[in-house]
């Protein structure tokens, strides 16, 4: 039965009822020895023990973007009142991202001290007036996964759909919907959804039902954000997407790298940072920062013309990992690496580590010849051999278009160095993507404008329209780094079959059969890529061309 006004709890006095729902009552209470206004939170006696874990949770937790326990009574919680309003949107980007950032923080948070919130939804997700973000509701929150029996997660989703928390379902992610345990990877899922639904104002996953949001969250992939709000960038819609991913392998690993991404969308879009907006009039801060932007870029213009240095230069070494595909489709495995490692060497300053470095890069660290590139992997090739930088990329599908993103980082600190995000239409645009993207990290990491416009031709110029081509030269490229002379023939093969004007194939081919032994194919094969010297990149036009005058010498 609710508490009337007026009634005593200890020291704090009842003003009214808050809330209710299956599991108590929230009331806006006064704690008569501080004279301050508090939240007092009661339990039905069947969820004591929620009850009991929400207040020794929420006290293993010190943030400023999630709601702090005060004190603990025989059947109650004391917790901070919140003048504040659910999360709602579709607000303008900086506001999105600027909210996002402090539920990240808030995740990220509780997630370091082993707690999964398993209920993040807009009701338990508040904003005060003066713009910050409380989370709160942590009747539902459990410790590392490992100290809960999948019976227990199972009680939970029970008990939920009883009406504890209605709607709930709608956040929960495929691995809760199943009764599976839970680990961090579920509240980002769950983090998505409100986002999804906070820029696109509808949720991902609805029904009449229950059981239809289950099927639906299980087996089907949402609209992509776009179609429902066209005024999305492309950057928020792929992270919305990875942290949809229904495989938590391929979703974000963690709520700091979810923050991490939302951060260089923040720098990128021009948005005002969080922490600039926090307890200050907006209008206000928009005239100062628009102010302050059109000052500092005046003097900065000039300046860093003078003065800017390149990242990198010509004596520093690339080691290139191979890309993340989070697509369904194999055409990219291996694919794009390829084609940004030409892309970018078209650059006179960059250089990418080759197949034979890579080769005993991984067999110093005890690896197979033909072990994956990835991200960590690259990284400690590159302080291996004391290079400066890796470059990384990943590729990540949204409805029938494609994110392709660039990262540039040292390998020695992980600072990220650049970063790069562009969008393909389809996937017939995808190589186009990976160029547009190449040619602006070059601008990046300190190459002057008019060397790139100068050398920089799209790669499909220089290297082969076709995907299926470009795979199996890729495909062949991993034999060569294997080792495997004979091996990658018929890879190199496929690839000219493919496109009888792919350069780059004939002159892999011919090499290949050289290193074989087969002299005369070699020399046959490399004729015909010197005919197609127009189809290669400037650098391997001039290369190309000594290797044609030293095999005409000897004939």
């Amino acid at each position: 039965m609710p508490l009337a006004n007026g009634t005593r709890l200890g020291p704090y006095e009842i003003l009214g009822v808050v809330g209710a729902g299956g599991m108590g009552e929230v009331y806006k209470a006064r704690d008569t020895r501080l004279d301050r206004i508090v939240a007092i939170k009661t339990s039905h006696e069947k969820f004591s023990d929620r009850f009991e874990r929400e207040a020794k949770v929420v006290a293993a937790l010190n943030h400023p973007h999630i709601c702090t326990l005060y004190d603990v009574g025989p059947d109650y919680l004391v917790m901070e009142y919140i003048d504040g309003r659910p999360l709602r949107g579709p607000p303008p980007l900086a506001e999105v991202l600027r909210l996002a950032l402090q539920i990240a923080d808030a995740l990220d948070a509780a997630h370091k001290k082993g707690i999964v919130h398993r209920d993040p939804k807009p009701g338990n997700i508040l904003v005060t007036n003066d713009g910050r973000v409380k989370v709160l509701d942590f009747g539902l929150a459990q410790m590392a996964p490992s100290a809960v029996a999948d019976s227990d997660a199972t009680r939970t989703i029970a008990l939920t759909q009883a009406g504890t928390a209605v709607g709930t379902v709608a956040y929960m992610s495929p691995e809760q919907a199943r009764g599976q345990v839970v680990d961090a990877r579920s509240d980002i899922w769950s983090f998505g959804v409100v986002l999804y639904e906070l820029v696109a104002g509808v949720r991902p996953f609805e029904g009449d039902t229950a059981a239809v949001i289950f099927a639906a969250l299980l087996h089907k992939t949402p609209a992509p954000v776009r179609e429902r709000n066209p005024g999305v960038p492309a950057e928020l819609e792929a992270i919305i997407a990875k942290a949809l991913e229904k495989d938590r392998e391929l979703r974000y690993q963690s709520a700091a790298d979810l923050r991490a991404d939302l951060k260089r969308l923040e720098r990128t879009s021009g948005a005002v940072p969080a922490e600039a907006l926090v307890g200050k009039p907006r209008w206000k801060g928009w005239i100062a920062v628009a102010a302050a932007v059109v000052v500092v870029a005046g003097g900065l213009f000039f300046w860093q013309r003078a003065h800017v240095k390149p990242l990198l230069t010509d004596k520093d070494v690339l080691v290139l990992a191979d890309f993340t595909n989070t697509t369904s489709d194999p055409v990219f495995d291996g694919t794009l690496r390829e084609a940004l490692a030409v892309a970018l060497e078209q650059s006179p300053f960059l250089s990418i580590m080759g197949a034979d470095e890579m080769r005993q890069g991984l067999r110093l660290m005890g690896r197979a010849p033909g072990e994956k590139i990835t991200n960590e992997v690259a990284r400690e090739i590159c302080q291996r051999e004391n290079e400066k930088a890796t470059i990384g990329g990943s590729i990540a599908s949204l409805g029938r278009s494609y994110v392709v993103t660039l990262q540039a980082a040292n390998c020695r600190s992980g600072e990220v160095l650049a970063r790069e995000q562009t969008e393909a239409e389809d996937k017939e645009h995808v190589l186009k993507a990976v160029s547009a993207a190449a040619s602006a990290m070059r601008a990046k990491l300190g190459e002057s404008l008019g060397s790139i416009r100068k050398l920089d031709r799209p790669l499909e110029q220089v290297t082969t329209s076709s995907l299926e081509a470009l795979q199996s030269m890729a495909l062949g490229a991993a034999e060569a780094r294997k080792g495997s002379q004979l091996a990658e023939i018929p890879f190199f093969k496929r690839a000219t079959e493919l496109d009888t004007n792919f350069a780059m194939a004939w002159q892999a081919l011919g090499g290949a059969y050289r290193a074989a032994g087969d002299l005369e194919k070699g020399a046959e094969y490399e004729r015909k890529a010197y005919g197609l010297v127009d189809r290669v990149t400037e650098r391997a036009r001039k290369a190309g061309y000594k290797r044609h005058l030293s095999l005409a010498s000897h004939r």
